[in-house]
């Protein structure tokens, strides 16, 4: 399953279980698919308020400026078996289907798809919506599970 994988000090392990690279949390928060990621793997909170404070940061200091941006993980290259995905100088080569397992991954490679020229917003609202309640419900599993030991 491609997603977030572990997270230590705002660097977040992004990939499989087999092939991760390292990614910080503003290079998630500047593109798509990384808040739909954020969001899926739990961290509703803090997204909100950094979202909040860039809002508020762009209406009052930069009106009218753009807020799509370079994503901090992109495809590459794509081939009929697999896809390479980049962060910088890292990359991974991973197969459409393992992409397709998460919302996150479903994010990038639409924007690949797409042209990149950006995803839809009904498809986006839905996204972040399912990958709000598929984070909060994880949480509260997590709380559970540590409960119960």
């Amino acid at each position: 399953m491609f997603t977030i994988q572990f997270d230590a000090a705002g660097i977040y392990k992004v990939g499989t279980r087999t092939q991760q690279f390292h990614v910080s949390f503003e290079e998630m928060m500047s593109f798509t698919g990384g808040i739909i990621g954020l969001l899926e793997y739990g961290l509703a909170w803090k997204v909100m308020k950094v979202s909040i404070g860039r809002t508020r940061h762009r209406l009052w200091h930069h009106p009218g400026s753009s807020i799509d941006t370079q994503p901090a993980i992109w495809i590459d290259n794509s081939g009929p078996v697999l896809y390479e995905l980049r962060h910088g100088l890292e990359y991974l080569r991973i197969c459409p289907e393992e992409l397709e397992t998460s919302r996150f991954g479903k994010a990038i490679k639409l924007y690949w798809d797409g042209g990149m020229t950006g995803l839809k917003t009904s498809w986006v609202v839905r996204m972040v919506i399912e990958a709000f309640f598929v984070g909060l419900w994880r949480n509260l599993l997590r709380r559970l599970k540590k409960r119960s030991f």
